[in-house]
């Protein structure tokens, strides 16, 4: 027998061709198949379906009496960013980077993954963490090691703002609004300066290349999303502001308070993701200490949990994330509370699945 080298172990040959029967399939919010197969090539389902012939090579596993899900998407994990050297290319301000990839820092602890994968989830919408520009987000395997499925999905912006100690401007969010603004106006004058040096050569002088002008300005060409991460309804309007005035795609992280003004989204319909974090129970027994919160505080600890309802009631798509959730195993917990707030358990089975999936162009291969 040939070979291409001596063989100094056991060959691990594990099967490439596999077999789930006799399950019950749910191929998408609301629909499902009884009894059903799934066959899967090469790490790929190539096959779903009751009827279906499996392949001689295939290495079955029955699952009579179990459910099938697609994997959920977890839809916001941070990723601490390395600072590389500054170039003269980058922009002069070290919170504006939208070259930069959060898939190039991706990296999980064990028992991190093992967590995401307890809950359900088998894939993970990257984030950048710092910055007003933060960068582009991408999706990861949450597989040990992750792998990059799609490297470049959004980019991800912050109302970041230092106060009177702040060593870099802005220092303010009147100054981090008009930095964004000023950012864009500059991205976009770079775009079209670059056109016409490109068409009209030898009647213009070259401008120094700014690669992250050029990632801002493409990203605003292909209509990628702009996430924009909110605090409150007052800053979502702020956003959307935004995006109306340089024709931005709008995503925002919720903050739970877009109930209060609903009239904000009617126009421009961003896609939502939401932390499904809720404020903590009111300690009024003691009157002392009850006398301290708010009617405002009271209502919202209340209404928290209905936001999910009214945002789908006014017709906005959303996603969900355990981000903000100090212990994660918390998720099932306050989406049971969604649930029993009146939130269709189809709608929160596609807000981890397919909502997610098709804002984020996946459709064909995830959800």
């Amino acid at each position: 027998m040939s070979q291409t080298e001596p063989v100094d172990a056991l060959h691990n040959n594990p099967p490439r061709v596999w077999a789930l029967t006799h399950a019950m399939i749910h191929t998408e919010p609301g629909t499902f198949i009884k009894d059903g197969n799934i066959i899967i090539r090469d790490g790929q389902i190539e096959k779903v379906g009751r009827y279906i012939q499996l392949p001689n090579d295939t290495y079955e596993i029955d699952l009579e009496g179990a459910h099938v899900y697609a994997g959920f998407i977890e839809s916001w994990v941070e990723v601490k960013k390395e600072e590389p050297p500054k170039s003269p290319r980058d922009h002069w301000s070290s919170k504006v980077r939208p070259e930069y990839r959060a898939v190039d820092d991706v990296s999980f602890k064990e028992k991190d993954l093992k967590q995401f994968r307890s809950l359900g989830f088998t894939m993970a919408h990257i984030i950048p963490e710092k910055g007003i520009f933060r960068g582009q987000s991408g999706i990861v395997t949450l597989s040990d090691p992750p792998k990059t499925v799609l490297s470049s999905i959004a980019q991800v912006m912050n109302f970041k703002y230092g106060g009177w100690g702040e060593k870099e401007y802005p220092s303010s969010l009147l100054g981090v609004i008009a930095h964004i603004r000023q950012t864009f106006i500059d991205a976009v004058w770079y775009g079209k300066a670059q056109q016409i040096i490109q068409k009209y050569p030898d009647e213009n002088e070259l401008i120094p290349s700014n690669i992250s002008f050029e990632s801002l300005e493409m990203a605003r060409q292909l209509n990628k999303p702009f996430i924009f991460l909110t605090r409150d309804e007052h800053f979502a309007h702020r956003a959307l502001n935004i995006t109306k005035e340089f024709n931005l795609t709008p995503w925002l992280l919720g903050s739970g308070y877009e109930y209060r003004r609903l009239e904000f989204f009617k126009d421009q319909k961003p896609f939502f993701i939401f932390p499904l974090e809720f404020p903590t129970k009111a300690k009024v027994t003691d009157p002392s200490i009850g006398l301290q919160y708010s009617t405002e505080q009271l209502k919202h600890w209340d209404l928290a949990p209905d936001n999910l309802q009214h945002v789908n009631n006014a017709g906005l798509d959303f996603a969900l994330t355990t981000h903000g959730l100090k212990n994660k195993t918390q998720f099932r917990t306050n989406l049971q509370r969604v649930l029993d707030r009146g939130l269709p358990k189809d709608l929160a089975l596609a807000a981890l699945t397919t909502q997610p999936a098709e804002a984020m162009g996946m459709e064909k291969s995830l959800g």
